[in-house]
């Protein structure tokens, strides 16, 4: 749907109009109790949802909205639904009741959110970044088309906010997962075409991409004429396949999917054109659900692939070309790359709202400001250069466009110094942090179990890696300079947080690693995890690291030299990542950063000379 600029800016501006219409009797609390305040919300993004519980489907439509509300907390994301039945309180709040909402539900009871707003059908749901900075809108609710509406709409919402899309048999997630036994219309089944590889390829008959990709394919096919490739296109749309086929001169088989079945079975996104590349094993190797400038050259590197012909890679001569095309000849260290912190450097950005700040983002994307990188106003640019991927490190094309004297070279240290800096990056040392992304592990044949606990286990080594070597020495030690500091420390939960733990809570390691200090490290005296000094609770080495050269030696530069200062350091790359290691979403869901920082920085600032 298009917005004029001039209706965009009122709904801007009816968004920040809330956060101070501090008068308005009921759009402040939720059914459920809560209160919204919505100057907390400019820091995050926003996702409004108009609904009618008189409306067709609302128990569906809810469901989705349920579904990434659920998610939120990956994308620095709030989401509001907002009952325009302000004359029927009492049904609302029985549906609200009836369907286990979790998602903050308002009543709009003097229409003022519907007239601020404007939506056009129900559902109609509008999307706003930090600073009340309007994304767009999506109206209406998938009525046909869909064989699965709820998860149709909860990836069309997903998409909108930047969640990752919920959907199985994701070869980019879940290497080479088999494809479904199906049946196609006419009675083909996918046990006759095992043997060869084949592409299927869901398309609409008034989509302008799903056009433009089956003219491409209708290319393909004559070029790939020699192989036992097969090709399939399946109509979502109810129009009849062979007249659609004639018209548009394809020169290989259309199909009606008219009660869905195929789509249900296939896990079909919602998205058209939905394609899956499917290797002679049955296996699906590759899937899309976007057509852009960028598919036809790795459409043919993924076909070459699939077919098993020569396959030099086709990269872009300037500018960088993305992880997509290295993962076709280099899947060992795509999947591998897919467990590591890199991989997911632009969510961690938009799970604290800083997805927009160009300080943050230069580090966190391929080819920042530069021709052909990544530009976040460029929509599918945003999408394929998006977080630290191979051309971040080994340069644009890597050794493919470099001169032969480069070709082959490891990834030096200069190469991570622009983002891992001392200001950026606590504790970076090049020799011990690049085993965190070296890329020797094959996950490739791992299981989603497998893969989720080799990812768990690089994040638990980067965090022991960020604990700076020497041994633990106590408040205590640190009082004699920092009595000011010492004192109001003392009067903190964190003092006391060995002490909240139940009997059972202080034997368990994993509670202990969080209530108390060093409880796994070395300590300068020698005494056991949980001598006398541990339990006094987090101290000041919990944040600024183990202080025993700290405290034995004598000038003001070595004294800063030996100790981990957090005042010059980023809040974001380096003290909230002190801080969220154990005030984590598992353990402490309602933690605010923004708000605890201040505190214990006021505690810790030094006494005044």
């Amino acid at each position: 749907m298009m917005i004029t600029l001039a209706r965009a800016l009122s709904m801007v501006l009816a968004l920040a109009a809330l956060a101070v219409t501090q008068a308005a009797p009921q759009p402040l609390t939720t059914l459920q109790g809560r209160a919204v305040d919505w100057q907390q919300l400019r820091s995050k993004t926003v996702l409004v949802a108009f609904f009618s519980v008189r409306m067709q489907r609302a128990a569906e439509c809810l469901q989705a909205i349920e579904q990434v509300h659920a998610e939120r907390g990956a994308a620095n994301l709030e989401v509001l639904a907002v009952s325009i039945d302000g004359d029927h309180e009492a049904e609302v709040r029985a549906f609200v009741r009836d369907q286990r909402l979790s998602v903050p539900v308002l009543l709009d009871a003097d229409g003022r959110m519907r007239a601020d707003y404007g939506p056009t059908s129900m559902p109609h749901a509008y999307f706003f970044a930090e600073q009340g900075r309007y994304l767009g809108d999506l109206p209406g609710f998938p009525e046909g088309g869909s064989p699965t509406p709820v998860a149709f709409y909860s990836n069309l919402l997903r998409r909108a906010v930047g969640l990752e899309l919920a959907v199985e048999n994701d070869p980019a997630r879940t290497p080479w997962p088999a494809m479904p036994a199906f049946t196609l219309p006419g009675g083909e089944t996918s046990t006759a075409l095992a043997g060869a590889p084949y592409v299927l390829t869901f398309v609409a008959a008034e989509c302008d991409k799903c056009r433009a990709q089956l003219e491409l394919f209708g290319t393909l096919q004559r070029e790939f004429a020699a192989t036992p490739l097969r090709w399939i296109a399946v109509l979502v749309s109810d129009v009849d396949p062979q007249e659609f086929a004639r018209e548009r001169g394809l020169p290989f088989p259309v199909f009606a999917d008219g009660d869905g079945a195929l789509r249900r079975t296939l896990h079909y996104r919602g998205f058209v054109p939905d394609t899956l590349l499917v290797d002679g094993q049955g296996r699906i190797r590759y899937r899309h659900t976007v057509f852009d400038d960028e598919q036809p050259p790795l459409y043919r590197m993924e076909l070459r692939a699939l077919t098993g012909r020569p396959n030099a890679p086709i990269l872009k001569p300037s500018g960088p070309s993305g992880v997509r095309r290295c993962a076709v000849c280099h899947e060992r260290e795509y999947f591998d790359w897919q467990a590591s912190g890199h991989a997911h450097a632009l969510r961690s950005l938009q799970a604290i709202g800083r997805a927009d700040d160009p300080e943050c983002v230069r580090c966190h994307v391929v080819g920042w400001q530069q021709p052909g990188g990544y530009d976040a106003d460029r929509g599918a640019r945003a999408e394929y250069l998006a977080d630290v991927q191979c051309e971040s490190c080994h340069g644009t094309g890597g050794p493919h466009l470099a001169p032969a004297a480069a070709a082959g070279k490891r990834v030096t240290a200069a190469a991570c110094a622009a983002c891992h800096d001392e200001k950026h990056s606590l504790g970076f040392d090049f020799d011990r942090f690049v085993q965190l992304v070296d890329h020797r592990g094959d996950l490739r044949t791992a299981s989603p179990a497998q893969r989720a606990a080799a990812a768990a286990q690089r994040q638990q080594r980067r965090r022991e890696l960020l604990e700076p070597d020497g041994a633990y020495v106590g408040a205590a030690a640190c009082r004699p300079c920092h009595a000011a500091q010492f004192a109001s420390w003392q009067e903190t939960p964190h003092a006391r947080a060995f002490a909240q733990l139940s009997a059972a809570q202080q034997g368990d390691a994993a509670c202990v690693h969080c209530h108390a200090t060093g409880s796994q490290r070395r300590w300068a005296d020698g005494e056991p995890p949980l001598a006398a000094a541990v339990t006094h609770g987090v101290q000041c080495e919990s944040c600024h690291g183990p202080g025993q050269r700290h405290v034995a030696v004598a000038t003001a530069a070595e004294r800063r030299a030996t100790i981990v200062g957090l005042g010059a350091r980023c809040e974001e790359c380096v003290v909230r990542q002190i801080c969220t290691n154990c005030h984590d979403r598992q353990n402490d869901p309602d933690f605010d950063f923004a708000k605890a920082l201040p505190a214990v920085r006021q505690r810790c600032l030094p006494a005044p000379r």
